[in-house]
């Protein structure tokens, strides 16, 4: 449904190209991913270290990730939708507190950093870099016990970030076969592990209760369990 992600193009880049611009980048795209690997598999050949990582670790995991990403992972589109709702009913319910203060913007940091620290006359715990009172996080984590306006900024911010980041942003990856399919990259991060995007199932909160909300809404196929 194009509608649904307009406002984020390179969801559907390819797809809006014609076969032959698209049929042309391909091409190119391998050739050099081709001419690439010969040259760097003659640097790596020099290092008798590199040559054994490359040939007992890294090119064996090539087919297994391409397997885990090729399988994807159940989702329910039902629980997605669900706790969708209840995150948009409870972001409701903290901006209707907002009321009190309009105009405010709570996605705004110049007009936070007004309401606290001039319409409220809060104490500025700390500063940008450029000295502008800092509304980030542990800036307003000092301010939390001064006025309850604080905790309902951070609560907004909060949930803002579970609905859009883990909710919507799950729910817009399902595909037709009922299932995420992560990229996992082999080298993707400096200590070795793998690393995922598109959407990154890694950083997915287990602490907080909507993380763990977020994490039921993945499901095993029938005879199978989820390991945490």
């Amino acid at each position: 449904d194009l509608a649904k992600i307009r406002g984020e193009p390179k969801k559907v880049a390819y797809g809006l190209l014609e076969p032959d611009i698209l049929a042309t980048y391909c091409a190119r795209d391998s050739v050099s991913t081709a001419r690439l690997g010969v040259v760097l598999g003659e640097r790596v050949g020099d290092s008798p270290e590199l040559s054994r990582v490359n040939r007992e670790l890294v090119r064996p995991a090539i087919e297994a990730v391409t397997r885990v990403e090729t399988w994807g992972m159940p989702v329910s589109r039902e629980a997605i939708g669900a706790l969708q709702d209840y995150l948009s009913v409870r972001i409701k319910a903290v901006e209707a507190r907002f009321a009190a203060y309009q105009p405010f913007n709570p996605g705004s940091n110049p007009e936070v950093a007004r309401l606290l620290f001039e319409k409220l006359a809060l104490p500025s715990t700390r500063r940008t870099d450029g000295g502008a009172p800092s509304t980030n996080e542990d800036a307003l984590g000092a301010l939390k016990p001064l006025h309850p306006v604080v905790s309902d900024i951070l609560e907004w911010r909060h949930l803002g970030k579970m609905k859009g980041t883990y909710a919507d942003g799950l729910a817009g990856c399902i595909r037709a076969d009922g299932r995420v399919h992560a990229s996992f990259n082999i080298g993707g991060a400096s200590t070795g592990r793998l690393s995922a995007s598109d959407p990154n199932l890694q950083n997915i909160p287990v602490r907080t209760e909507i993380g763990r909300q977020i994490r039921a809404c993945f499901t095993a196929p029938p005879g199978s369990v989820i390991l945490n």
